[in-house]
Parts: structure tokens; C-alpha cells; sequence
């Protein structure tokens, strides 16, 4: 497990210079339709596939100026069979420009998997360690991102720039195994953003109110909601969607010269 092959490929057909009746024309300026595989690998940190030895030198100095080093073994057992994230994406889009260039666009589908996540897994502290790195847990995106741009002026000398980006991305986690209830992502152990089976990446994990059966929250004796013993997802930070608009407003007035 020292290697891993990743290849890329990719291409592209581009219809407006393939096909005669397409070329220059004043609405369709330019059409591309794209297709792509790519992977790349995230390797695990050193020494966490073999034994090494915690080597410290003058840890201390003794009365009679004798210098004192000292060896431990590491808490944390390596794992020989680890091997390195593997992260595979298939993406396809189409651009185009039209109406002499005012408008553009250009529309993207991606899915993107990312397997054999490199997780920390506790261990009992009867074995001599307290942690190992294993292989395991999946996490797929799956989105569209489109980005439309116009030219809302556009003249000799004044040009208003209008852009439009949307982006929508749908993320699940799966396969972290049975005894890893959750991976922490940001926050403490046991409150904050975790990874979870069944569950977007980072959903928030804390406490929450009671509720009745149709859902109202309990009041208290005291007036005030009863909180639960336990906790439980609460929330999702991922956005449904992102829509962003950039405006750009540009002059161009040649200087004359004047004898």
C-alpha cells in the first residue's frame, strides 16, 4: 500500500467548429460540451503504517551533570494494511456564448465520491494504545454549478458586466463502521459538526428541548423548555444553495493629442 494509481481524462467537442452551419453566426457564437474523469489520492501522515521509536535527547540533566535521553514507544499503533484516500469525480458541462458574445453561459454536473477515508479509531487502553488509523467511510457530493454572464451596456466606451454564479451541492456519508458512532469534523467529542452514516457531512450534533406529539416544545413547571438527556442531530450548515451576483462597470476614452 505505498502506491496508488490515479489517471485523469477528459475531452471536449467544440459544435461550432465542427459543423459548417453553426459557424458564424450572430446568436450562437461558441458551443463546447465537456466530459471528465479525475482522481486523486490523499496519503496518511508518516509513521502511521510501521513501529517507530520516540527518541528524546538531554531530557534532563542529573546533579552530577550526567545527560539523561530517553526512548518511548509511541501510544498510537500503526496500522500495516492503511492505505491512502482514494477521491474519483466525473464531471460533464456545456458552454456557450451568444447574441455576438453579450451572453454567456456555462452549466456544470459533478458527482464526487471519496472512499477509504482515512479514520481515527479508538482503542481500548488494555492493548498498550490508545488510537489506530483505519480505512473506512465514503462521502459523496453530488451538485450543479451554473454562470451566466451579461452584458447589460456595451458600447463604444462604457461596458456594464453582469455575472450570475448558482451553486447547488448535495453531500451523504456512508460505510464508517458500527463501532464509530460518528466522526468529529469541528466542535468537542461529543457536541460540534460530525461526519455520520445516513447523514449530509457535517451535520450539528448537540443538545436539544423536549417535544410533545405534535411537536411543541415542553414547558416546565418553572416556564421554561425541559431539555433532553441526550443529544442528537440538530441541524444541517449546508446551504439548499448558493446564488452570487458580481457586477463590473468598465470605461474606456482613448486621450487625443492636441498640437
Amino acid at each position: 500500500n505505498r502506491s496508488v494509481f490515479y489517471p485523469n481524462i477528459s475531452g471536449s467537442f467544440i459544435p461550432t467548429e465542427a459543423f459548417e452551419f453553426l459557424r458564424n453566426k450572430k446568436n450562437v457564437n461558441y458551443l463546447k460540451v465537456r466530459l471528465g474523469y479525475s482522481t486523486a489520492a490523499n496519503f496518511p501522515g508518516p509513521y502511521s503504517t510501521r513501529a517507530a521509536l520516540n527518541i528524546s535527547t538531554r531530557n534532563f540533566v542529573t546533579a552530577t551533570g550526567a545527560v539523561i535521553n530517553t526512548n518511548s514507544i509511541p501510544n498510537f499503533l500503526p496500522n500495516p494494511n492503511l492505505k491512502p484516500e482514494l477521491m474519483a469525480e466525473t464531471e460533464t458541462g456545456i458552454e456557450g456564448k451568444f447574441f455576438q458574445s453579450r451572453l454567456s453561459a456555462d452549466i456544470t454536473f459533478y458527482d464526487k465520491i471519496a472512499n477509504d477515508q482515512i479514520l481515527r479509531r479508538d482503542l481500548d487502553p488494555s492493548t498498550g494504545y490508545s488510537a489506530t488509523n483505519i480505512n473506512a467511510g465514503n462521502v459523496e457530493n453530488k451538485g450543479i454549478e451554473v454562470a451566466l454572464g451579461y452584458d447589460v451596456i456595451k458600447s463604444k466606451n462604457w461596458r456594464w458586466h453582469t455575472d450570475v454564479l448558482y451553486t447547488l451541492n448535495k453531500s451523504m456519508v456512508s460505510g464508517i463502521p458500527s463501532d464509530i458512532a460518528q466522526v468529529n469534523v469541528s466542535g468537542y467529542s461529543n457536541l460540534g459538526t460530525f461526519a455520520k452514516n445516513g447523514y449530509p457531512y457535517g451535520v450539528i450534533i448537540g443538545s436539544y428541548f423536549k417535544r410533545a406529539a405534535d411537536e411543541q416544545r415542553i414547558v416546565g413547571p418553572d416556564g421554561n423548555y425541559i431539555a433532553a438527556n441526550d443529544i442528537k442531530v440538530i441541524g444541517d450548515p449546508n446551504a439548499l444553495y448558493k446564488l452570487t451576483s458580481i457586477n463590473s462597470l468598465s470605461s474606456d476614452f482613448p486621450l487625443k493629442n492636441k498640437n
